[in-house]
């Protein structure tokens, strides 16, 4: 017969190794914005709970930090910035933010609908990625 509570302490043990492990070497390799939770849309399949209606936009001053610290700490080896929403083409201040990203370094990436991509926003994904 199994006894529950040895494999419980070893499940427990693994666990507390397993983040050690993760606190001193982290490996950030992506870093996921949800940028706003405004969508021109309202997809059923859609996971995300976003709004045709007003939404919330993180201010980009939160993002611009943030990015700047994940620079300081992870130097050489920084992480793919993941740009979602909503629909992150509602977002006002995206293209500020995505240029501050690329002069720091950083590859990003968008998940969009698509609708709202015109000449100037594709010309955008092309100089910036």
């Amino acid at each position: 017969m199994v006894d529950r509570y040895k494999v419980m302490q070893r499940v427990l043990k693994e666990n507390t190794e397993l983040r050690h492990h993760f606190q001193q070497h982290p490996d950030l390799r992506f870093l996921f914005f949800e940028v706003t939770t405004r969508c021109n849309l309202a997809c059923l399949h859609c996971g995300s709970s976003c709004t045709t209606n007003n939404g919330f936009d993180m201010p980009s001053s939160y993002i611009i930090k943030t990015i700047q610290s994940v620079k300081k700490h992870c130097q050489s080896d920084l992480p793919m910035l993941c740009i979602t929403g909503g629909e992150p083409l509602l977002y006002k201040e995206l293209t500020e933010v995505m240029i501050y990203a690329s002069k720091l370094g950083f590859t990003w990436g968008m998940t969009t609908n698509a609708t709202l991509i015109n000449e100037q926003k594709a010309m955008m994904q092309v100089l910036f990625l």
